[in-house]
């Protein structure tokens, strides 16, 4: 598990659990603590279909 360079408190992504995982709340913008809603240059935001294939990754474990 990898520290946000936002902020070393929080990581990026826990294997299976996506909700707990940083860049989950980044993208769907249910944290902005720390910044701003990932991409920094939306709006447009990803589609949540994409946002669906990495909550999926990382429920399956992410692996590289």
């Amino acid at each position: 598990m990898i520290a946000s360079p936002q902020d070393m408190s929080r990581t990026r992504v826990i294997p299976m659990d996506p909700d707990g995982s940083f860049l989950i709340q980044k993208l769907e913008g249910t944290t902005l603590i720390v910044g701003a809603r990932m991409p920094a240059d939306g709006p447009p935001y990803l589609q949540q279909t994409t946002v669906d294939v990495i909550r999926q990754w990382i429920q399956n474990g992410a692996l590289p």
